[in-house]
């Protein structure tokens, strides 16, 4: 638990689309077979949602599929598995009716778990320091470039190479116990010093393959000792939270690591009519409150969902964490808010503008959303969060007025 929130992970594919040796443009291509699904991210036009949850979204020439984030619990690391799975396998057949592409191959993978804002970037530069090596060890290839650590606003995310099935699975299980030791500020590992540099494009970490790292993915004999001293740091956290340990025991004990199979990094498996497992998700769709009162979500971050509440030209907006929806939803459903929701629709003066993040709260009734202030801003080199001018944003909110 993270501050009584649940640790929460999900993870994101880049795939690249091939018709014999020419790679597509996925950035073309999306139109023609998501166009049609919701737009609900305000931080990437391209997004589409996928009625499993999953985003579609183009990054550069790659396709990428992002799942929501869910419970890092039992069932975590095999439902997001599958999860992936199913969505690669459709997004196969569609490119290929749409483009003529014959084969995906994977491109990278990037695992992201919920940490607090405020120790995103202590947990971080700790992960880098005790974790990162032993990550490398479970689910990198030997062709693999190097690991990237990334404190995010809200999120650590771990970025290397391409990775499923049981590979993918180990991962999850791994980072999410280093996570959770990590936030428990249990006592770290003596395990060797991975070389860094500066992360690009955003702050971060890069673990590249050089030193201990190179030593590790070259040598002959795996160091499993490595593994089984960060694991038995971060075993106890595993266990906690309810998830099998066995995808990790596995490789202490003996089993094949990843960098030991020389075969590509990059085989991209797909499976024709893979139908995507059932999230335990809330009922999201759009709803009529008595008095003619419609409510939909209109936006949706890894942090936060905004639903609209609308009758006629008037608007209200619900903001509230994600893990909160469902808690919400069925209050909603339950007539919890009618009187307030009646109340602010009809509001004239005090209306509430959102127009920067900070001003984001719980269970907030807002008038007026700026999209942007949905997306909180990127931290800078050397980790911290920029200041954004609250006079600057509301300014180039009345200049817009994107209200959807």
């Amino acid at each position: 638990m993270t501050r009584g929130r649940p640790l929460r992970v999900g993870v994101e594919h880049e795939l690249r689309m091939w018709a014999g040796p020419v790679q597509l443009d996925f950035r073309q291509v999306l139109p023609e077979i998501a166009g049609h699904l919701r737009s609900l991210d305000p931080g990437d036009p391209r997004a589409r949602r996928l009625p499993s949850g999953v985003v579609l979204t183009a990054d550069g020439r790659e396709a990428e599929l992002a799942t929501p984030p869910v419970a890092w619990d039992a069932a975590a690391p095999q439902l997001l598995d599958e999860l992936l799975a199913a969505e690669r396998s459709e997004l196969a057949g569609r490119v290929g009716e749409a483009a003529g592409a014959d084969r995906l191959t994977g491109f990278s993978t990037h695992v992201n778990l919920s940490v607090p804002d405020d120790r995103v970037v202590d947990v971080g530069r700790r992960f880098a320091r005790y974790g990162g090596l032993a990550t490398a060890l479970v689910a990198e290839p030997a062709s693999g470039s190097g690991l990237l650590v990334r404190p995010r606003r809200g999120r650590l995310e771990i970025g290397g190479e391409y990775a499923e099935g049981e590979h993918l699975v180990a991962l999850v299980t791994f980072v999410g116990a280093v996570v959770a030791a990590l936030l428990a500020d249990a006592r770290p590992p003596d395990v060797p010093e991975p070389v860094t540099a500066p992360a690009r494009e955003k702050f971060g970490w890069y673990l590249p393959a050089e030193g201990p790292y190179a030593d590790l993915l070259t040598s002959p004999v795996p160091d499993r000792d490595l593994l089984a001293a960060a694991w038995e740091w971060a075993r106890p956290w595993c266990l906690l939270h309810g998830l099998d340990p066995t995808p990790i025991d596995r490789l202490v004990t003996g089993a094949p690591l990843r960098f030991q199979d020389r075969g590509p990094a990059d085989v991209c498996t797909t499976r024709p009519h893979r139908d995507a497992p059932t999230l335990d998700l809330p009922d999201t769709g759009p709803r009529r409150r008595p008095g003619g009162v419609e409510a939909e979500t209109v936006w949706l971050t890894w942090a936060h969902a905004v639903w609209e509440l609308s009758d006629g030209d008037r608007r209200v907006y619900a903001v509230l964490p994600r893990d909160e929806e469902g808690d919400f939803l069925a209050r909603l459903d339950d007539g919890a808010y009618d009187d307030v929701v009646r109340r602010e629709l009809a509001r004239r003066l005090g209306r509430k503008r959102l127009v920067v993040h900070a001003d984001i709260g719980r269970r907030t009734w807002w008038h007026e959303v700026r999209p942007g202030a949905l997306v909180p801003a990127e931290r800078r080199t050397d980790g911290a969060v920029p200041r954004v001018s609250r006079r600057r944003a509301a300014r180039q909110h009345r200049s817009s007025r994107t209200t959807p």
